[in-house]
């Protein structure tokens, strides 16, 4: 995932002399078998003045009389032009390169150059994510250069998925193979994130990294951060590292030699990822999941499911371990899940069972939208068997329309058929099983929790795994606001009841309204050929119902004249 960089350009003669730190550290790292490039950042000023170019373009100090500068790079080129073969001209972060019009030819010469003392010299030249490269210049360049583009602080994680699909689609035609690409993070900046927060936004950034790469096709892509270390003292510096070295060393090595294979679904606003065994690496590691909290209500975030029967461990950011334990359930045959409250911070939870979660995460219900109708509406729910065995099971749909655990009756406000599903699917295949769903005409819009027992049998049986998702009930062309307001200064105040209705779809809409308060008559209203796009508030007001409707629920239905549609929606009065 990380590369070790070194910088070695400093001035005539020997490198020995000038730095005498440096060859027992290249050295070291070169004895534990350590991808290196040495980086030859910035133009000696005394060279850059004798030859009139500037200090920050190496590129073309190289491009001129070898006499110049050979003598700045001899010992360093004797020492390692054997040992080192990748080699980066100019600074993290530096793009002249990609405004470089004779770019092809001027490689081509600078290649020819250090092939005479560097044994297959591979030209790292820093670029920029953000920065757009033709798909003819990646193919021309190919065989003899790597990129290392600097992701800048400001490139969102959005910004870096999308820069990452364009880099995909660019270099993935042609008979050429895209040169190597190297991601280089900088540490995120404490006085817009703060201290603490630094580690963390870092690690996210380059997981979402980590999952558009792993979509990637053609040569490997890496991830490095840039000097995650501070200098201290005039004098007598010295080098601190910082927190984002401890984070992106956990990072290292729970991301190593794993691929993000998909997401696991657990509410909006959590990202949730699933890590498998890269190609060709073994899977001796089991699986991963690394997880955060976005913009999800506190109370909603938290990982709650079954995993896998082996040890699961919790991870943070730091690299500190707690065991993760499953609670015990009474149901028969239905695995105990796990329950985590998740943070802003980035969690890994490793020993996960990787096509498990890989099945429970391709569990989807197609489509999710119910229109508020007096129809039946035909779904399918769709499962996908990520092993490379057969599978087979039965699935139960619970919810909606399930046993009240309070009164033991069944919701008769649903009706979901059949609610019991056998199922089989060959390796890798996808399959759809149809269902039909149908609801009261008192239901209320909003999301509905859909909750499905699965018996499944794969490599092994897995026992019933119980399996969550949200359905939407509204209409398509309605959205409905209600709010209300207490009025007058009286003990008994009236409770005035407004609701918005605004008109999504592309024809004028027209709905009879009525709005129900327990105890009291009902009250009614009508929208009468409301634009598209527009909006309308209609207001119900209540007479000294203060007190008497404190606590209990008002109804307001919203319902075409022709009786096939409606929509329901809700409050309780404080």
């Amino acid at each position: 995932m990380a590369r070790r960089r070194s910088t070695g350009w400093v001035g005539p003669g020997s490198i020995v002399a000038r730095e005498p730190g440096f060859v027992p550290m290249l050295d070291a790292l070169l004895s534990d078998w350590q991808d290196v490039t040495i980086s030859l950042g910035r133009v000696p000023e005394a060279l850059a003045a004798e030859s009139r170019v500037p200090t920050d373009d190496p590129l073309t100090m190289l491009l001129a009389d070898e006499r110049s500068w050979l003598p700045y790079l001899s010992d360093l080129l004797d020492r390692y032009g054997q040992r080192v073969r990748r080699w980066q001209v100019g600074r993290v972060g530096d793009d002249r390169a990609f405004w470089r019009g004779p770019l092809l030819s001027d490689v081509a010469t600078l290649r020819e150059r250090l092939a005479r003392h560097i044994s297959g010299p591979l030209i790292d030249l820093p670029s920029r994510l953000d920065r757009v490269w033709s798909t003819d210049r990646l193919r021309a360049l190919s065989e003899s250069v790597a990129l290392t583009a600097h992701v800048p602080r400001e490139l969102s994680s959005l910004g870096i998925a999308e820069a990452l699909s364009r880099w995909a689609e660019t270099s993935a035609t042609g008979a050429l193979p895209r040169p190597e690409l190297t991601l280089v993070f900088d540490k995120a900046d404490p006085a817009r994130v703060g201290v603490v927060a630094g580690p963390s936004e870092l690690i996210k950034r380059a997981v979402r990294a980590w999952a558009e790469i792993a979509t990637a096709p053609g040569a490997p892509i890496s991830l490095e951060i840039n000097e995650p270390w501070s200098v201290f003292g005039e004098h007598r510096p010295q080098i601190m590292p910082r927190p984002e070295l401890a984070a992106w060393t956990t990072a290292v090595r729970m991301l190593g030699g794993r691929r993000v294979v998909g997401t696991y679904p657990i509410a909006d606003g959590i990202a949730c990822y699933i890590l498998g065994p890269a190609e060709g690496e073994p899977d001796d590691r089991g699986g991963a999941l690394v997880v955060w909290n976005e913009a999800s209500p506190p109370d909603a975030a938290e990982v709650n499911g079954f995993l896998g029967d082996g040890p699961l461990t919790v991870v943070d950011m730091y690299g500190n371990q707690v065991p993760l334990r499953a609670e015990a359930t009474t149901a028969t045959g239905r695995r105990p899940a796990i329950r985590l409250k998740i943070s802003d911070e980035p969690l890994f939870i490793e020993g996960i069972d990787v096509e498990l979660t890989r099945f429970i995460s391709g569990f989807e219900v197609r489509p999710v939208f119910l229109e508020s109708t007096n129809q039946q509406h035909e779904r399918t729910i769709r499962l996908i068997n990520p092993w490379d065995t057969a599978i087979s099971g039965r699935l139960t749909i619970l919810e909606p329309g399930g046993f009240n655990t309070g009164t033991g009756q069944r919701d008769r406000n649903w009706r979901v058929s059949p609610r019991t599903m056998r199922f089989s699917a060959e390796p890798r295949q996808t399959i759809d099983l149809p269902f039909t769903i149908a609801f009261s005409p008192t239901e209320e819009q909003g999301p509905k929790e859909f909750v499905a027992d699965v018996e499944l049998t794969a490599e092994q049986s897995y026992g019933v795994v119980t399996i969550k998702r949200s359905l939407e009930v509204g209409l398509r062309n309605v959205v409905m606001d209600m709010a209300y307001a207490l009025r007058g200064a009286a003990t008994d105040q009236d409770v005035v009841v407004e609701t918005a209705i605004t008109n999504t779809g592309d024809r004028p809409l027209t709905l009879e309204l009525t709005c129900f308060a327990p105890g009291l008559p009902r009250s009614k209203g009508v929208v009468s050929e409301l634009k598209a796009g527009h909006q309308v508030v209609k207001r119900f007001t209540f007479p000294g119902a203060s007190t008497a409707l404190r606590g209990k629920k008002i109804v307001i239905s919203a319902s075409d004249p022709e009786g096939t549609s409606r929509l329901n929606k809700s409050l309780v009065v404080q």
